[in-house]
């Protein structure tokens, strides 16, 4: 994540949809989610099978606070936990996110 986001100090307002997925991030969304500000568009996250943990979680929800374009999430793939806890928590944090997409 540090190589991918580490360097980024400046604003793409032209990015409007993100897709990260298929490798090990745990722990390491930080360099991440302290940049994602810098994309004030991004109205698509999709952060599926990172292997996410409930602090990384919380981390990136903070972070995703800043961006009001933000509509859909798909946090598929990550062993987060019940279905209704963490989309209890990503209500109260993002309540206008209009779809959260998660396996069942």
């Amino acid at each position: 994540m540090e190589l991918l986001f580490g360097g980024i100090n400046k604003t793409y307002p032209a990015l409007e949809q993100l897709h990260l997925g298929n490798f090990n991030a745990r722990g390491s969304l930080a360099p991440f989610t302290k940049r994602v500000h810098f994309f004030p568009n991004l109205n698509w996250l999709k952060l599926e099978n990172l292997n996410m943990d409930e602090r990384d979680l919380h981390g990136l929800l903070e972070s995703l606070r800043t961006i009001p374009s933000l509509w859909r999430l798909s946090l598929r793939g990550n062993l987060l936990g019940s279905w209704d806890r963490v989309r209890s928590i990503v209500e109260q944090a993002l309540p206008d996110v209009g779809f959260l997409d998660w396996p069942h």
